[in-house]
């Protein structure tokens, strides 16, 4: 099993004011292993599997056993200060090998507003964004919010991989619209066990947000991924087969499937 190792952050949109954790993702190494993080503007407020160095804003585990076929998450909870860029430095060592050194940021959430009048998922990627077109998508983590209603009129994936994972923050009464004959995606397009510890997101942001609705004849397929503060979340139009919610954990308000 290739070794794999995935600092993310979770709840990276600071002003839906949920608590921020970051974990380091580890599979396929076996050893000993340490880890040291070092957070610039993020007020570390639950240590987790981390201790204090007592050297600026570092921390580490300390040396733990990892085995091949057992991915191990290790985090840690706090708050992003502002809303400016938030990173972590991150040093993993493997039998007392440096095996990984990098800087870890936060990144931009793209905003879509579809408040006054529908926003069609065609109509957001150009050369110059919001969104990347299918191709590039299918393999990239994204970072959106949605305000009003997106509809989803082409086939499309948002990701997670071993770099990152992809987060829809949905406002209050936001919804998203699959029409049908569309499959709309989030999670890797190839499943596989390594990736189950990176969960994208979809949450709301100072309300319940509305639903996904499902039309006749489309297709939603879900893979490790987190639903939450949905009022109906999952709404199906009469489809026969339109759901693969493979691993998928929901913590919605009220429904969190509802059929028509």
């Amino acid at each position: 099993m290739a070794q794999t190792i995935a600092p993310i952050f979770s709840y990276s949109h600071v002003p839906c004011d949920k608590q921020t954790e970051f974990c380091v993702n580890l599979s396929g190494l076996d050893g000993s292993v340490s880890i040291f993080i070092q957070s610039n503007n993020f007020d570390v407020q639950t240590n987790g599997d981390y201790t204090p160095l007592g050297v600026g804003s570092w921390f580490q585990t300390g040396s733990f056993m990892a085995f091949a076929d057992a991915p191990i998450a290790k985090c840690l909870q706090g708050e992003i200060l502002t809303s400016g860029s938030t990173s972590f430095d991150v040093v993993v060592y493997l039998n007392g090998t440096l095996v990984y050194s990098q800087n870890i940021s936060t990144t931009v959430f793209e905003e879509i507003d579809g408040t006054s009048t529908d926003v069609f998922l065609s109509d957001l990627y150009s050369t110059n964004g919001p969104l990347l077109p299918p191709s590039q998508a299918n393999f990239t983590p994204q970072k959106i919010k949605i305000a009003g209603t997106l509809v989803i009129d082409e086939n499309y994936r948002f990701p997670q991989n071993s770099t990152g994972q992809s987060e829809i923050v949905m406002e209050a009464g936001a919804k998203i619209v699959v029409e049908p004959g569309i499959t709309f995606a989030i999670g890797p397009e190839f499943p596989n066990i390594t990736l189950g510890i990176v969960k994208s997101q979809i949450y709301g942001c100072g309300g319940l947000w509305d639903k996904i609705e499902i039309k006749e004849g489309a297709q939603v397929s879900f893979w490790g991924v987190k639903v939450e503060d949905g009022d109906n979340a999952i709404y199906i139009n009469n489809n026969d087969d339109p759901l693969n919610l493979a691993c998928s954990p929901y913590r919605a308000h009220h429904a969190t499937l509802f059929s028509s």
